[in-house]
């Protein structure tokens, strides 16, 4: 479902020479002052079972503290793409609806100056339950100042899919052992995905002398089949001719695009050991944060966040060494055994591993994960 829904309504009410604004919002930032992320949660569990979902209202404002109301309530959605909230009394169809399986551990909170607050709920399916459902979660915020009453509403969509009584997605792979992810000879166990649908993927990914050869171009990826949560993935890779860009994308989940929702670890030359966010939207922002990112400090550049430190990569065409530890919502990068990035609070924990084609040919091999200790 395209994000093209982003405004619901807004109208303006005139009324004892006070102007009353409200507006029901489900995109970000408004006015400068509050943030909520994400717009959009997925949730995945089995009948019977509890899933848990998070969100974050992180305040701009460096003077006020803002009170935020919280509601749960059910979705329509229209012919033309836009969601309307249904009200008690209308008479619309509510059999798709998760709103009363779903829990709020608060509904009210406080957000002081320049503070981030979590927010977490919890989804209890009923058994016997199956399909796609939806709902939302309103976030009012009352806003007053001399002239103006200002009264923002912001919309966090909530779905959940179920598949004959199965969560659709398997629960990632958490590793016990040492578990090589390329077997040195052919692509099992992976997925070779390039923009054109038309190209032979074979003629940009290929197996030479026990090595990984990406020629760059079309741009694209190779991707685990399955998904991995709370691991150390190391992968090996170099530049046979001048270098230039690729990444390791961890986290990655939805659908195979150009490029998919993820949290890439930079590869380019120089550059190894910067993040970048890979969201959903025209801009990639949507549906994904850190912390680190959210501070928005001199380290960020959009939807970059540059490293710690100077590039610690070898000469060009020698091997170098990606260690990417991800534990819960961290993930730590070290770049031939030198820290160079941290992301905390990272709103994506689990997904497949992504490597790269993105301009430039670049070789890759000795490829695993293993457990964290």
């Amino acid at each position: 479902m395209e994000k093209q829904n982003m405004r619901i309504y807004s109208h303006l009410v005139c009324a004892v020479g006070i102007i009353v604004a409200t507006v029901l919002l489900s995109a970000e930032p408004v006015f400068g002052q509050l943030i909520v992320r994400p717009m959009r949660i997925e949730l995945t569990t089995r009948p019977g079972e509890t899933a848990k979902g998070r969100f974050e209202i992180q305040n701009y404002d460096p003077n006020g503290t803002h009170v935020v109301d919280l509601t749960l309530v059910d979705l329509s959605l229209w012919d033309d793409g836009r969601w309307r909230i249904i009200e008690p009394d209308d008479n619309f169809d509510k059999s798709n609806s998760c709103k009363d399986w779903i829990k709020l551990d608060t509904n009210k909170i406080e957000v002081g100056p320049l503070k981030i607050v979590p927010v977490e709920f919890t989804l209890r399916v009923p058994r016997g339950t199956c399909g796609s459902y939806t709902a939302g979660i309103i976030a009012t915020v009352n806003q007053v100042d001399t002239k103006v009453k200002m009264i923002m509403r912001f919309l966090i969509l909530v779905f959940l899919d179920i598949q004959q009584g199965q969560a659709k997605i398997d629960k990632p792979i958490e590793p016990k052992e040492k578990m090589v992810l390329w077997n040195g000879r052919d692509f099992t166990g992976w997925k070779l995905i390039v923009r054109d649908a038309e190209h032979d993927v074979t003629k940009t990914w290929s197996v030479r002398d026990g090595v990984i050869r990406c020629e760059g171009k079309p741009s694209g990826y190779m991707r685990t089949e399955k998904e991995y949560a709370n691991y150390l993935f190391h992968v090996e890779w170099r530049w046979p001719g001048k270098g230039g860009n690729s990444g390791a994308l961890v986290h990655m989940s939805g659908p195979d695009k150009v490029w998919p929702k993820s949290l890439e670890c930079q590869l380019a030359s120089s550059n190894a050991g910067d993040f970048w966010l890979i969201g959903e939207g025209r801009r990639y922002l949507e549906n994904i944060e850190t912390r680190e990112h959210a501070k928005e400090d001199d380290r960020v550049r959009g939807r970059r966040v540059i490293k710690l430190k100077d590039s610690s990569e070898k000469p060009l065409g020698q091997w170098n060494a990606y260690d990417i530890i991800c534990k819960d919502d961290w993930v730590v990068v070290l770049v031939n055994d030198v820290l160079q990035n941290v992301a905390t609070k990272s709103s994506i924990t689990s997904g497949k591993i992504c490597l790269q084609s993105e301009g430039a040919p670049v070789e890759f091999r000795n490829i695993y994960v293993e457990p964290l200790e």
